[in-house]
This record gives C-alpha cells, structure tokens and sequence, in this order.
C-alpha cells in the first residue's frame, strides 16, 4: 500500500484532470481543480483562525460540496475531524464536542430541516468549551480573497507534516443504551481500504456516483467520498435520501454508481412513481449496513439490473468495508454470503470462551486484523481493552460463518441474540420465517423484549403490501419453528421508522416492543397480536 494522506489524492487528480467534473451539488459542477483550490484556501482561512495540526475540528451539517471541501481541508491540516451526525439534539452534539470527541473547533453547515445549529449551541453555552465556531458558508464567501500564491510556504509546511499515521477521522458508532463512541481512523486505514474498494468495484474517472448516504457516516466518507476521489469520479451529492430526487438525479446524470442501504431501494421500489424514471444507467454499486432477506434481495435484484453489485460486511472500527463479493459470484452466492475479506483484512471466526479459532461451517465471533483495523475509541480506554484479543485481532461483537473458500456469512449481533427461558434465538431466523409467509411480505424485524420470568420474549414487526393477520403469521411461525421461537408480540406496521443512515430505527421498534403488553394507540400500526 502507497504511503499517501488521503487528501494528497485530490492534488493527484487536479494535476491529472484539472477540468473533469469532480462534484455537483445543487447542480452545480466542480472541477478536480476546483476541489484542490478551493479546500487549499479554506486550509489558510482554518490556519488563520488556529486550526493546527493535530487540531480538534468537529463538522456539522448535511451533505454539500461544502462539507467535503472543508473535510478537506482538515485533512490538509493535519486536524482530526470529528464527523457529527446532523439529525444531533443538544444533548447529543454536547457529548460528541467533549468527551466524545473533544472538539476545539466547531463548523456549522447547512442544518437538517427543522434543526437550528446555531440556538442549540446558544442554548448549551458554557457546557461546551469550543476555541472557534465557524460556518461553511462564510468560510466558502471568504475563498475569493486568498490568493494561493501568498501561501506557499504554509502550503508546503502542509506537505511536510503529513504523515499516513495521524489521526485523519472521529466517526461515531450508534448505541442502543449508551452514548455513541468515537472510531479514530488513520489516513493510512482510510487510504487502504477506499483503493481496494475503487479497485474491487472496478470504479474509473468516467463512473457517476450518487451520494445520499450521510457524509458523517463511515458509509458515506468512505465508501463513498474518499473511494469517489480515489477513483476520480464524478459525484453527484443529496443532501440526504428522498425517493423522488434520487430517482430524478439517476436520470438526469446518468448515474452509474450508487452505494447503498438495501432497504433504500426496497423504498424507491414501492414508490408510486419509480416506473417513471428511467434508472437504466445503474451498473454499480456496495449493498450493506442492513441485512436484506432472500425474497427481498430476488425483488430488488430483478427490479435493478445492478451488474456488478457487490454485497459487503463492514463496520466502522474496520475502517467501514471488510468484504466483498466477487465480479464472478452468482446471485445465488451474492444473495447468501457478504463475499470474501478483502486485501489487506485478515478475518478469522473465533470461539470467544474457548480462545480458538473455528473451522468453516462452524459459527463464533467474527474477528479482524490489519491495516484496516482501527486506531481505537477516542477516550475510552476500558472500551479499547475490551475491543481487542490479546494477539491483536479486534472483535466486531457479530456472529458469523466462513465456507471453505473462505465466504463470509453473516448470522447476527452477538448484542442481538434473544435469551429466551435459556435458550438462544437468532433473529434472523425468525425473520426469515416470517418473510417467507408469502410475496405480500415486505420488511420484517424481530427483537427481544425483557421480561421478569423468561428472561427475554421475543417480538416481531413487519410490513407487508396487503393487510395480513398477526395471528396467521404466529399460527405460520408455529407450523415451521420451535415452540420457545414464536413471537410472543407480532405487528404489522404501514411503514418502518427510518433513520438517517436509511436503516431501520431499531431502537424505535424496541421501545414501541417495551409496550406492547399496554393499550398501544400508534398510527403506524395496522394489526397487532399479543399472547
């Protein structure tokens, strides 16, 4: 792997193909030249304002041309940037401008609809200890007025600081219970793995990638803007994820490449007008970050003539992708399995109480080393002891399988597991059952739910085309699976709460499984079955 900081890529392609099309946002184009200009010049403008290397720098707002560009020009720094999640309340970005992500500098983009940034830091004051608080757009304004050549001795000092090992990004990894944690990734971990995806996606300069998927998000930064850059792509940027407009973009740009959430397509499948468009162009693209069921993955697969689709396993700690599969699987393997680890990621299953690796077939904790692997959880350091075997290899807290040509088979969150009376239930299982019910069925989630005597009960929610009974699916579930696997709660719900990473809202669904022993009067609900 080349010895390179992440941003030394866009000098790369400036030099390379100065006038091609990098972005487009608001329909409005950006040069490679553009891009390596106009992140030089915010650089100067940080600099000026304090932003060292090393420098804390927290970014907050939605998808924009802005936003990479002032990610950029972090990166040109030497600043870590702390990537906040743009849907953050008060209490939220308070954590992730402290402790989560000791933030010494603030800039504010464009706010997710309904949010103001600036009345929720009025409103924390002297909770946060920020140095700066800049904003995108007069940081964008002020470009004019730096003339590059005035700079070139701090440009250069750039250069000479930048080392592969520093700490390039601070992404936040969701909880259930507990505040998100800060994943600290490297440029060498971000460089590694955004080439081997270019690379694997066979991605050239003449590909049109769509970005919907969050930018604060290890999906959206780097499955998407760092592999675009590494690729030299065009980039088409959404704020956020919309049916109508993303239907409309593919169109008008001829997208080729679309990374992307599988239950996102599911959506845009069902929406009214998707046979309006004309979405023939799509030939690429990575499906992960939320498991898809075997008649759900056929649906899309035949609706979206995705040619080189690629099904993944990833997380954040692991520098967002571990595995992919290959141009030559079948769908009936892309369908099962989330391809082999790629270059560079060394992955075994591990047996977590007997200290032992697994043979394939056999299912344990899926573990990874390399390049790949992260730094470890910014202040957080019985988290980070607990993250790693003592040989090195991190643990991902998810349960899988390998096939004797060394395929990844995903089974579940270790933290998912239901404990029911003693024993141990998949949720995928379940949720396969229930999917298998009939063509109706549509997106299905099951949970556990506590409970006093059994420990866990287990509850289910689906949606479905047609009304379908809760109580016939319970008497379906019985007819094909153990007893102790029947939901005690089943729900047929219009629609799934969504978050803005495009996958299910599960903490929602687990709150609204809490109460279902009580009178449940959510509109969303259609038909509801309780033992």
């Amino acid at each position: 792997m080349k010895e390179y900081s992440i941003w030394e890529l866009t000098r790369r392609n400036a030099s390379l193909y100065p006038d091609r099309t990098a972005y487009i946002f608001d329909d409005i184009p950006h040069t490679w030249k553009d891009v390596e200009n106009d992140s030089s010049a915010i650089a100067i403008l940080l600099s000026l304002n304090g932003v060292r290397h090393g420098s804390h720098v927290a970014i907050w707002g939605v998808n924009s041309y802005d936003w990479v560009i002032t990610m950029l020009a972090c990166l040109k720094l030497g600043a870590v940037c702390v990537l906040a999640n743009y849907s953050y309340q008060a209490h939220e970005i308070k954590h992730v401008l402290n402790e989560g992500g000791a933030a010494e500098f603030l800039i504010i983009g464009e706010p997710k609809d309904g949010l103001s940034y600036d009345e929720i830091i009025q409103e924390l004051g002297d909770q946060i200890h920020l140095k700066k608080i800049k904003h995108m757009s007069c940081l964008m304004d002020s470009i004019p007025s730096i003339d590059l050549n005035d700079y070139q001795a701090e440009i250069t000092a750039m250069h000479e600081k930048s080392d592969p090992d520093d700490t390039a990004l601070i992404i936040f990894t969701s909880g259930t219970t507990k505040a998100p944690k800060g994943v600290m990734l490297s440029n060498r971990n971000i460089f590694g793995i955004t080439e081997t995806i270019a690379q694997e996606q066979g991605w050239t300069k003449d590909d049109i990638q769509l970005i919907t998927l969050p930018m604060y998000h290890g999906s959206g930064a780097n499955a998407c803007v760092f592999t675009g850059i590494q690729a030299a792509v065009t980039s088409v940027i959404m704020r956020y994820y919309a049916s109508v407009p993303v239907m409309e973009a593919i169109q008008r740009y001829k997208v080729t490449a679309f990374n992307v959430v599988p239950a996102l397509l599911l959506v845009m499948m069902n929406h009214k007008d998707f046979n309006k468009y004309d979405l023939s162009t799509l030939k690429s693209g990575v499906w992960s970050g939320a498991g898809i069921t075997r008649d759900n993955f056929l649906k899309v697969s035949k609706v979206f003539d995705l040619r080189h689709v690629k099904m993944a396993y990833g997380q954040t700690e692991a520098s967002t992708l571990s595995t992919m599969s290959g141009d030559n699987d079948c769908l009936e393997m892309k369908m099962a399995s989330c391809g082999k680890p790629l270059p560079g990621v060394e992955m075994r299953i591990f047996h977590p109480g007997k200290k032992m690796e697994l043979g394939a077939g056999m299912t344990g904790e899926i573990q990874i080393n390399g390049c790949t692997k992260m730094q470890g959880y910014f202040n957080l350091q019985e988290e980070n002891a607990g993250k790693f075997e003592e040989d090195g290899w991190m643990k991902t807290g998810d349960l899988g399988y390998m096939d004797v040509d060394g395929n990844l088979y995903f089974v579940g969150r270790m933290s998912e597991m239901i404990v029911r009376g003693g024993e141990n239930i998949s949720p995928a299982e379940i949720e396969d059952c229930i999917q298998s019910y009939g063509e109706m069925m549509d997106q299905i989630f099951v949970t556990g739910v506590k409970s006093d005597v059994m420990n866990e009960e287990i509850a289910a929610f689906y949606t479905a085309s047609e009304t379908v009974d809760a109580e016939k699916i319970r008497a379906y579930i019985a007819s094909k699976l153990a007893k102790f696997k029947v939901p005690r709660y089943i729900c047929q719900m219009k629609e799934f709460p969504m978050n803005d990473n495009g996958k299910i809202d599960k903490r929602k669904l687990k709150r609204l499984a809490e109460n279902m022993g009580a009178d449940i009067s959510e509109d969303l609900i259609v038909s509801v079955s309780a033992r």
